[in-house]
């Protein structure tokens, strides 16, 4: 037994490429792109001081974890001029996240992770123009999203990725004084992961996946030009977040 004093540190490295390709035409606009991404990182934890029987030379690693994570992704993005009010658009997203991850953690637990996960991600949408001042908009879109990395590691239970279904509807009224819109949405949740409180051992917070939920309410925004030196902004929101189904294990 003794006194110790001791540091969690991390060196990390990270690599990104993007590209992206734009058409235009008329009344279409097309854009590709994507990009991969590339984190590699080493966390350990040193001994700075000790009076331990048996003593431990300084900067000794009592504790050490590789963590290399790849993200590639290719989107598609188009809209379309349906006529001089109404423009329709969509969005596709396929990402592959690898993430592989192994030592020893702070907790002196061995840590064996290599998960994969393959997303496909839809958006689509549509707007129109009642006249100059005068607009609105609805559109649906699906998002999938991975754990991260400390979920992986320092959850007691296997995460899973989570899911998002978002609706959204709005309209807006804007002159050359006035800005107004209201946003509706509902979002519905597979998975998602959420913080349960707990606190692991530097306070960082621990999450954990719950079956459904949703978040529902209504956006407000509105702008008001008083002067060319004086602009007064408000916005409000009103919602509801709810926990409908929950599998503790």
């Amino acid at each position: 037994l003794g006194d110790v004093i001791r540091r969690k540190w991390a060196n990390s490295d990270f690599y990104a490429l993007i590209y992206s390709i734009n058409y235009k035409k008329q009344n279409l606009d097309i854009f590709i792109g994507g990009g991969y991404n590339k984190y590699n990182g080493i966390r350990f934890g040193e001994i700075l001081s000790n009076t331990f029987t048996v003593h431990l030379p300084i900067t000794f690693k009592y504790y050490e974890s590789k963590t290399i994570k790849d993200d590639f992704s290719n989107y598609l993005k188009l809209s379309y001029n349906l006529s001089k009010k109404t423009t329709i658009f969509g969005d596709l997203q396929f990402r592959s996240v690898n993430f592989k991850a192994n030592g020893l953690n702070s907790g002196l637990i061995n840590v064996n992770v290599n998960k994969n996960f393959n997303f496909f991600n839809p958006k689509t949408g549509l707007s129109h123009f009642f006249n100059q001042n005068n607009s609105c908009y609805a559109s649906i879109a699906v998002a999938n999203r991975e754990p991260n990395g400390d979920d992986l590691i320092k959850n007691r239970n296997e995460p899973k990725s989570e899911q998002l279904i978002d609706y959204e509807a709005g309209y807006s009224y804007k002159n050359k004084k006035v800005l107004a819109s209201i946003n509706f949405y509902y979002m519905s949740y597979n998975n998602q992961l959420v913080l349960t409180g707990e606190i692991d051992d530097v306070g960082d917070p621990i999450r954990q996946n719950v079956s459904k939920s949703y978040r529902a309410g209504v956006e407000f925004q509105t702008a008001f030009k008083l002067s060319n030196h004086l602009k007064i902004n408000t916005n409000a929101t009103f919602s509801k977040n709810k926990i409908t189904q929950f599998d503790n294990i």
